[in-house]
């Protein structure tokens, strides 16, 4: 039971950490291999059930990487990054600026660190890039935060931000997506959509190319934290 309570304590902390990273689910298989033990080790108590039905849940939401949205061409993946981007920030019209840092019991983050973590996000994977070519070793996620830990890493880009109004959190947003849109027009088609383009896309074992690491920093984020305030606005009487 040690053993078993052990592992899942390694799993939630993965599973509580950035829900875009790719070394998140290239760890499914060790996470069924533990579900397939679990009815064995665990039927005789009581709550076996229960979390069995944790792990299940957690390995169907890992599917969602092996069916990841594709892309035809660079310029459908940056029109894509376009839409999302103006879709994911125009919700912030009507937020008042005094509910910014306003939490709401069912939604895990203010308006104002929905924003700071997009900008965070797009500030890292354009500075892995610009390491690289710059010939220096590429630290990810970042220099002093690791992958199983993140909270601190968020809490770095919510105080980043901290100072700055709802008004402009937004500009910045449409600031920063203008110029990583730019830095992923720079690449060529075969950069964004061939595996070892980059060295630090590559640098996991499922050698993902350049474009999926776009769009779990980019596309998949603006659509999942424009369902938070999308909630946080709806509890909140907007």
């Amino acid at each position: 039971m040690a053993w078993l309570l052990k592992r899942i304590g390694k799993g939630n902390a993965h599973a509580n950490a950035h829900p875009n990273c790719e070394w998140f689910y290239y760890r499914a298989g060790a996470l069924k291999g533990i579900v397939a033990k679990m009815e064995k080790e665990l039927s005789k108590y009581i709550n076996y059930k229960v979390v069995a039905h944790s792990y299940y849940t957690v390995i169907k939401n890992l599917k969602g990487f092996h069916n990841m949205q594709g892309y035809e061409s660079k310029k459908a993946l940056i029109a894509e990054i376009e839409k999302t981007a103006a879709l994911f920030i125009d919700e912030f019209l009507d937020v008042k600026e005094n509910d910014k840092n306003k939490f709401i019991d069912g939604v895990d983050r203010t308006p104002a660190q929905m924003i700071a973590y997009q900008l965070g996000w797009l500030d890292l994977i354009m500075g892995w890039d610009k390491a690289e070519a710059e010939g220096k070793p590429v630290v990810t996620p970042c220099e002093g935060y690791k992958w199983n830990n993140l909270g601190a890493l968020y809490q770095s880009f919510y105080d980043r931000f901290s100072a700055y109004s709802l008004a402009e959190l937004r500009d910045l947003f449409k600031e920063q997506v203008t110029v990583f849109i730019q830095w992923v027009d720079g690449f060529t088609e075969e950069e964004v959509f061939t595996p070892g383009s980059r060295k630090w896309a590559s640098s996991t074992p499922s050698n993902w190319p350049v474009w999926k690491w776009v769009h779990i920093n980019s596309v998949a984020p603006f659509k999942s934290f424009r369902t938070k305030i999308r909630k946080w606005k709806k509890l909140n009487g907007l």
